[in-house]
């Protein structure tokens, strides 16, 4: 378990930040950064950048779960201990249907967890993960049995809707002998089924990519 403190609210979102990150890694500019991302504003590649995160993931795929029916999401900003020690590869954030229980460790509350640590959170890549997760937030509450490489390449699309952009593909295009559908949550993996996505909303349309969802 860790403690964590409310650091930015508005009635749609409340972000909290480990309190052991607070003042170190983490700002009061970062948290409010992170609302207004959230709540208010998208960047100029959004595909509505009149609309915050929510707004626009909304808007495509469905409303969110509403597991304390607060009505609210949860931004936890925190060190997620993941055995990073260099290197690129790191867990940048997650999602956890186990929050949707009541069951011993969840929190009982629609929350998206957010690293800090190595990730950078004044920068642009901390917003398309929160962008990525919420999409899983909202999926979950509409298909609780999603092949993985499709759950996965909406939320890599998502970040795309949202300005953020898609991450590099380097690291697929090395090695492309690969199936769609085979996944060990590695860098190529996202970037494939990314660029799988991306390739269906061009071709196909924003509407198609809504029935998939």
């Amino acid at each position: 378990a860790i403690q964590a403190e409310l650091r930015a609210a508005s009635p749609a979102t409340l972000v909290y930040v480990e309190a052991g990150e607070w003042g170190t890694r983490v700002a009061q500019a970062d948290a409010d950064r992170v609302l207004a991302a959230f709540d208010t504003a998208t960047p100029p590649g959004s595909v509505d950048p009149g609309q915050g995160i929510a707004r626009v993931v909304e808007s495509r795929f469905g409303p969110p779960t509403d597991k304390d029916a607060d009505g609210r999401v949860h931004i936890l900003i925190l060190d997620i201990r993941d055995g990073h020690t260099g290197g690129a590869s790191y867990v940048a954030g997650y999602y956890t249907s186990h929050d949707q229980t009541d069951l011993y460790g969840s929190n009982r509350r629609d929350l998206l967890y957010i690293d800090c640590d190595p990730a950078d959170p004044s920068g642009t890549d901390v917003l398309a993960t929160v962008a990525h997760e919420h999409q899983h937030l909202v999926h979950y509450r509409s298909d609780r049995d999603e092949a993985v490489f499709v759950n996965e390449g909406l939320a890599e699309y998502a970040s795309y809707l949202c300005g953020y952009g898609l991450r590099p593909f380097t690291s697929y295009l090395a090695s492309t002998d690969v199936p769609l559908d085979a996944w060990s949550n590695g860098e190529a993996d996202y970037a494939r089924v990314s660029l799988w996505t991306l390739y269906l909303g061009e071709q196909l349309g924003p509407a198609m990519i809504g029935d998939l969802f």
